[in-house]
């Protein structure tokens, strides 16, 4: 047994021999130019997957131009997140291999070596390494040493770069069971803001709204960029409104699914599309007609990453001059727009660039026309002057109107005059009250002198007396009486 065994390890080592000479063996079929210019790399650089998805990464090299037909590297992966569960060989540009393809996940590595008997410059795969992913995070593969051999007859190392590749691992999407019973509808979800799922807007707050059933307990939501998604944020007691600002750009779903005793229901996906960036800025380009009595043309157009344009509007002088979608302009000649036949100067041209959502961005050119189109000569013409039949009734509105305003003039003079002579008389009357008050002064003071002289006789007969009190009396009422009658005389003045 001890004999046959050495005997087994001695052909391996031999054969390992023989391999690496039939490797060297194909370094030096061929002595073209070498160049540090290949490089390792892995295909895909970088993808998105889920816990327990596999996928494959192909290794390749890149000779660029050079004529290469040898590597040997070896690669390092993360084992937490990652397992190797095979590695192929099929559609490998090797045929020999100096290292066979191994790999060990407890240590997270990959070796392998080999050759191809005919030179290759062009970018080939040279290994297949399939992947499963374990644990949600950034799984990272690359490459810790390796080397690429031209086939120029000395088996330079012509490798330039190793390039690593990241992978995303999220979790996976857990599918619910379906339930069985009685299960609540498809929410019905509007938006007041964004009322057309198929319509662009620039608002980038949205508001939706919904209808709670009776016997739904949960509402559960989602906004993502898959259309399919089941939503996985719930809210119990149920919620029928819901604001999200501060919306990227693009399009995004919004998912709503109701829940009652029986389960689940179906869910509603509703579409929202943003875009509140104008279209990319742009020039107009005019192209002069080979003909001077010809308008020249306008050459323009522009990009919108988001949603799209929608129209191109063009005003001269502020006058629109046509609107037109991107299938309208490629229906004119040399997609230009020819300038309308104008008098001949100098047009301020605009084109205004709309995207679906409603932003637009402007453009405007100076064009001066030249194409001996002036202004015709103006013929006088004469002036027909129509005839108009007499209104009679706008006559005698004008007589009775002016009859009007007679009246009210002879009124207004009478009135003058009234106040006048009114005037007139309160002055005559303060003059007349005046002097008889001056009058009845000086006649009271002469008979009260008059009486008492009288009284100052020592013996008055009867008769005396007599006459003596009847002026007292006489010259009180006169004056108690010529008072009152001014008093009254002033009254009807006021």
């Amino acid at each position: 047994m001890r004999v046959q065994g050495e005997h087994t390890t001695n052909q391996y080592v031999l054969g390992k021999i023989l391999r690496n000479i039939l490797f060297f063996l194909c370094v030096l079929l061929v002595a073209p130019r070498a160049a540090f210019a290949a490089d390792l790399m892995l295909s895909p650089s970088t993808a998105s997957f889920d816990v327990g998805q596999t996928f494959n990464v192909r290794v390749e090299v890149n000779p660029d131009g050079e004529s290469v037909n040898a590597v040997e590297t070896a690669l390092k992966f993360d084992a937490d997140k990652l397992t190797v569960t095979a590695l192929s060989k099929t559609g490998s540009a090797f045929s020999l291999w100096t290292t066979e393809p191994e790999f060990l996940n407890s240590a997270g590595t990959i070796n392998f070596g080999g050759g191809s008997p005919t030179p290759f410059s062009k970018t080939s795969t040279i290994l297949t390494i399939t992947f499963k992913a374990k644990a949600v995070g950034t799984a990272e593969v690359s490459f810790t040493e390796g080397s690429v051999l031209a086939a120029d007859g000395k088996g330079t190392d012509v490798l330039a770069a190793m390039k690593k590749s990241t992978y995303t691992i999220a979790e996976a999407e857990v599918v619910p069971p379906q339930p069985t019973g009685d299960l609540p509808p498809a929410p019905d979800v509007e938006s007041s803001s964004h009322p057309d799922e198929n319509a662009w807007y620039q608002e980038n707050t949205a508001e939706f709204t919904w209808k709670i059933p009776n016997g739904v307990d949960t509402v559960r939501l989602l906004l993502g960029s898959k259309p399919d998604s089941t939503p996985t944020v719930p809210y119990t007691p149920p919620i029928d409104t819901r604001i999200i600002d501060k919306l990227d750009e693009g399009v995004s779903y919004f998912h709503v699914q109701f829940k009652n005793a029986s389960g689940w229901g179906p869910i509603t996906h509703r579409k929202l599309q943003i875009d509140y960036s104008p279209p990319e800025p742009f020039d107009i380009n005019v192209v002069e007609s080979s003909s001077s009595t010809t308008p020249p043309s306008l050459e323009f157009g522009t990009t919108d990453a988001v949603s799209g344009i929608k129209d191109y509007t063009i005003s001269i002088d502020g006058d629109e001059a046509g609107t037109f979608t991107e299938e309208d302009l490629d229906k004119l000649p040399n997609r230009a727009f020819e300038m309308p036949r104008l008098l001949d100067g100098s047009y301020l041209v605009t084109v205004t660039a709309t995207d679906l959502a409603g932003n637009s961005t402007e453009s405007d050119v100076t064009v001066t026309l030249a194409t001996g189109n002036v202004p015709a000569s103006e013929t006088p013409t004469e002036t027909v002057v129509e005839k108009q039949p007499l209104n009679w009734w706008f006559i005698v509105s004008i007589i009775l109107f002016l009859i009007l305003l007679f009246l009210i003039g002879i009124i207004y003079v009478q009135r003058q005059r009234f106040l006048k002579e009114r005037d007139y008389l309160r002055r005559e009357t303060r003059e007349v009250r005046d002097k008889m008050e001056k009058i009845f002064s000086v006649l009271q003071d002469e008979l009260e002198e008059q009486i008492a002289s009288l009284d100052n006789k020592p013996r008055l007969s009867a008769n005396e007396k007599r006459v003596l009190n009847s002026l007292r009396e006489a010259l009180e009422v006169s004056e108690a009486f010529i008072n009152k009658e001014i008093e009254d005389v002033e009254k009807v003045l006021r």
